[in-house]
């Protein structure tokens, strides 16, 4: 998702480069503007819980639809805020 993400920043001309503390798990941070300027932090994660069969009710990769709420490994978690994130740059960047 990283890698992801970073090629459609970089395809509109934002430079971002990937940090890791966990080879696994790369960070990403775009950076772009005027370093003269007040930077802004937008924040999401793409990591998921993991998967110890003993400790969930239902199948973690099934997507079970159970008490008004899908289960399942990563079925809610930040996803819209990372593309909510992923956006608001793509526009800052198209709007100058």
């Amino acid at each position: 998702m990283a890698e992801y993400l970073k090629q459609a920043l970089e395809q509109e001309g934002i430079f971002a480069t990937l940090l890791s503390w966990i080879p696994s798990a790369p960070t990403w941070w775009p950076v772009s503007g005027k370093r003269s300027k007040r930077p802004i932090l937008v924040m999401g994660h793409t990591d998921v819980v993991g998967v110890q069969p003993e400790k969930w009710s239902v199948d973690p990769f099934a997507a079970v639809r159970k008490d008004g709420y899908i289960w399942g490994r990563g079925a809610q978690d930040d996803k819209d805020n990372v593309t909510a994130g992923l956006m608001l740059m793509l526009l800052l960047k198209r709007q100058g």
